[in-house]
């Protein structure tokens, strides 16, 4: 297994709590200078469309960064698969994924010297088409980045004088008394 022999507390734990982090210093800032853009009639809108953009924007990232790291490891894993003289239904079996790699490594019809080049060939697969899945990650965070710095606005501009308030066109005015 990948996380075989890794220490949580130094191999995952740290990476956890740096996107965790990374991740408070971005979402909150970035749904305040949404909603900050809208002017007050506007909230409920602007909070839907936030939310599906989060939404929809999340799941383009995992399909995108899938295709990207699928794209490397299944090549990856056929060559070695071909090196290793295995073809046929192993082989396809084991370019779906990881988990799939090591299930063929672990049949008993396969020679464990061969098992054992199997188990490390798809693991060096998984991790470069990661590694390459991650660059991709980083240059769309890069282009967001200085999308967000060129033309995110801050604020909503303020109504102009005399313009429609929240009770019909003109300026807005104090209930009369009872």
């Amino acid at each position: 297994m990948p996380g075989e022999g890794a220490d949580y507390w130094g191999d995952v734990a740290w990476r956890m709590v740096l996107m965790a982090t990374g991740m408070s210093l971005v979402m909150a800032p970035a749904t305040e200078s949404i909603m900050g853009s809208l002017p007050r009639a506007k909230a409920g809108v602007g909070s839907a469309v936030n939310d599906t953009t989060r939404q929809v924007g999340g799941a383009f990232g995992v399909a995108i960064v899938g295709s990207v790291m699928a794209s490397v490891y299944a090549p990856r894993v056929a060559d070695l698969f071909a090196r290793l003289g295995i073809t046929g239904e192993p082989a396809e079996h084991a370019q779906d994924g990881l988990g799939q790699a090591l299930q063929v490594a672990a049949d008993p019809r396969v020679p464990e010297a061969v098992g054992a080049q199997i188990v490390s060939g798809a693991k060096d697969a998984f991790t470069a088409g990661m590694h390459r899945g991650v660059l991709v990650a980083a240059a769309g965070a890069l282009i967001g980045a200085i999308v967000v710095f060129r033309w995110l606005p801050a604020r909503a501009p303020a109504p102009p004088e005399g313009a429609a308030g929240p009770g019909g066109p003109g300026p807005a005015r104090a209930p009369e008394p009872v």
